[in-house]
């Protein structure tokens, strides 16, 4: 059991160095929003929540996410 859980930790540290990596260069021309988003702990708490959800529960990948997650914080963007 316990190194079931370090094998769950470690995994978690690297989706989230790579959260960490994808956001580092974000461009503001291709994603406003959710550069704009992540400069607040609140917002990138909720990107780098949102990102995993996805990643673990959808097995997309992680620039997928961060692309949908702009979708969803853009307000122009129309969803049928």
């Amino acid at each position: 059991m316990k190194k079931e859980n370090n094998d769950r930790d470690i995994i978690m540290i690297k989706v989230k160095k790579l959260i960490k990596d994808n956001l580092e260069f974000c461009n503001e021309k291709s994603t406003p929003y959710l550069c704009r988003f992540k400069e607040t702990k609140e917002g990138y708490a909720n990107i780098e929540e949102f990102v995993i959800k996805a990643f673990f529960e959808t097995n997309m990948t992680i620039s997928d996410a961060l692309s949908m997650k702009e979708n969803i914080l853009n307000p122009n963007y129309i969803t049928d």
